[in-house]
């Protein structure tokens, strides 16, 4: 498998502060990082006070050497999306296989509060 297809890569800060000397976060620049592919959106609506909250989610598969943490964020197409835990590992196939590969979990939230 080649990984062929292009995203943007943003590393958490941890410790940022802001203007205030307050703590925020914060991320690097995005940097690019080629992956296999990544799925469609799964969305779900669900109503709010402020209003109506989209959630999406979405799934890169990515090599294994990929190191990505669990508050970074993934760009694609122009969209920002936040990783959702540590990515699942599927480095480790039956009959002595390994596909190489991990599975990055992303999400985003639209409107609402």
């Amino acid at each position: 498998m080649i990984a062929d297809k292009t995203l943007g890569h943003l590393v958490y800060v941890a410790g940022a502060k802001d203007a205030h000397n307050n703590p925020a976060d914060s991320w690097l620049p995005a940097v690019a990082v080629s992956v296999y592919g990544w799925g469609p959106r799964v969305s779900l609506a669900q109503a709010e006070p402020g209003g109506t909250q989209i959630l999406e989610g979405r799934d890169v598969y990515a090599p294994r050497t990929w190191a990505v943490g669990a508050k970074d964020k993934v760009r694609i197409d122009g969209d920002d999306w936040t990783v959702q835990g540590d990515p699942d590992d599927w480095s480790t196939g039956p009959l002595g296989r390994s596909v190489g590969q991990k599975v990055v979990h992303l999400k985003r939230v639209e409107g609402g509060r």
